[in-house]
């Protein structure tokens, strides 16, 4: 009988997270040396932490589940959005943790919560679907139980992205929280970073990661009017990682550490060097910069880009071209998938869309029509395939960059108006935006263009997706026959 009942037991525990396969660790109740009973420890702390997070966590609404599918990404945006869980603060635990393999004062509730929000929201949107990033998800979850600079770390990540309200202003306990977190990990490395050895370790360099994000959102005013974005906002957490705002010092620090390890393919966390390098190609997006690090992929072993369709209509310099061939390229993949026609995974879009944008952010600045389609192409990424949230993308920033660039135009009128038109839609709701209102009335008269149809015919040679841009377009090109 006892025996049916551990069978039972164990049963449910692999039920309750499906796919997963037990392994037993076994260990050795009378260690021989020290390194024997570190890794003894190490292993039932593990066990414990997984243990206690999959029978403590929220409940999970199980239709949603069904429909979604395990690991799979739907075709519609919102399904794809991590249900965010209400954070409790310090204030309301008092319990705290026993056990010295939490390596915190926080209570043990709250840590429980954090752990749980990570391993439930977090990890699996940043690294879906697929045996290897099951992998990665685990590997993180352990150490998060043995390093306490990754346990901090896992704190505040919680405390940042778990708010109801995206951008809200976190209230004063998760605030002081957050700086505890902070300061622990601070005080960690303060003592590993006098070590030149010791400050390039994995984990030290993962540490800095947590230290250069500062907790608090990226802040702009609004105007009342916004262009239409999207479709896949808040894949691999897009719409929450963009706003939070980045240490410069810290940063600096981050990419002399991985300078001195000899660069990211040197790290051997897995899944580290994805993360640095997603961080990296956020900030050069948020500044319109070259990325700091390269791109590294998720999926095992690595994909090629794919390339499933002619790059513009007109005619540029051959780098630019290669590139607005790879965003038309993952335009059609978006397109395909929101249509159903066909099914990918949450890795596959996500590594052709890094892939993308890091290659058009790498792109150094050209003169003349080149220069005008890479800055059209910059507002064309933000509207569709690197569609960061309003108040973190720098739409201001390149419509600016674009209507001077405009001022040594000397292409055709056509590829004016795919330019004209991506400067304006990306102008919505900014002084700029009568500049080229203006502009792009005067260029379709002079081709003779008399309806939206025939505009948009034209646009379409360039990069367009019609889900997003067609409103915006139709409204940009109605105004533009009113300025007539």
């Amino acid at each position: 009988m006892e025996s049916s009942r551990r069978v039972s037991r164990r049963q449910r525990c692999a039920r309750s997270c499906p796919g997963t396969k037990i392994d037993l660790q076994f260990v050795n109740v009378k260690p021989d040396d020290q390194d024997q009973r570190t890794e003894t420890r190490a292993i039932i702390r593990a066990n414990a932490a997984h243990f206690h997070w999959r029978h403590n966590r929220p409940p999970q609404d199980k239709s949603k589940l069904k429909q979604s599918g395990h690991g799979a990404v739907s075709r519609h945006d919102e399904r794809i959005t991590c249900p965010l869980l209400p954070m409790q603060s310090t204030q309301l635990g008092t319990d705290v943790d026993p056990f010295s393999s939490y390596n915190c004062d926080f209570p043990r509730t709250f840590v429980n919560h954090c752990i749980a929000f990570n391993a439930q929201v977090i990890l699996p949107a940043l690294f879906p679907d697929g045996a290897n990033n099951f992998n990665v998800r685990a590997s993180m979850m352990q150490i998060s139980t043995s390093n306490p600079c990754v346990l901090h770390m896992f704190i505040t990540g919680a405390l940042i992205n778990s708010q109801g309200t995206l951008g809200a202003t976190p209230s004063n306990r998760i605030s002081f929280d957050m700086f505890r977190s902070r300061a622990e990990i601070v005080r960690h490395m303060s003592i590993a970073m006098k070590d030149p050895v010791e400050a390039c370790k994995d984990i030290n360099i993962f540490a800095i990661v947590a230290l250069a994000k500062t907790g608090t959102f990226h802040r702009v005013e609004m105007p009342l009017k916004t262009p239409k974005q999207g479709p896949l906002r808040s894949l691999q957490l897009l719409n929450l990682l963009a706003l939070s705002e980045i240490d410069p010092i810290h940063f600096d620090g981050l990419s002399k550490l991985i300078e001195l390890k000899g660069g990211l393919e040197k790290i051997e966390i897995p899944g580290l060097a994805a993360l640095i390098s997603l961080g990296g190609l956020l900030v050069g997006t948020r500044d319109c910069t070259a990325p700091r690090f390269p791109v590294v992929t998720l999926s095992c072993p690595t994909r090629e880009f794919i390339y499933q369709g002619q790059g513009m209509g007109f005619c540029t310099d051959q780098d630019l071209y290669m590139v607005l061939s790879m965003l038309n390229s993952y335009t059609i993949m978006i397109d395909d998938f929101c249509e159903g026609r066909k099914v990918v995974t949450a890795s596959v879009l996500i590594d052709h869309r890094n892939t993308t944008q890091h290659a058009l952010l790498s792109l150094p600045p050209r003169v003349g029509v080149s220069e005008c389609c890479r800055l059209a192409a910059l507002i064309y990424s933000l509207l569709v395939t690197f569609p960061l949230p309003y108040s973190a993308a720098p739409f201001k920033c390149l419509v600016t960059r674009l209507k001077i660039a405009l001022t040594e135009w000397d292409g055709d009128d056509q590829m004016l108006v795919w330019v004209l038109t991506m400067g304006g839609i990306g102008a919505t709701g900014l002084g700029e935006r009568g500049w080229f209102v203006k502009s792009l009335q005067g260029a379709v008269t002079r081709i003779g263009v008399r309806s939206w149809i025939e505009a948009r015919d034209i646009i379409k040679r360039g990069l367009w997706y019609e889900s997003t841009n067609d409103g915006d377009g139709q409204g940009l090109w109605l105004e533009s026959r009113i300025a007539d």
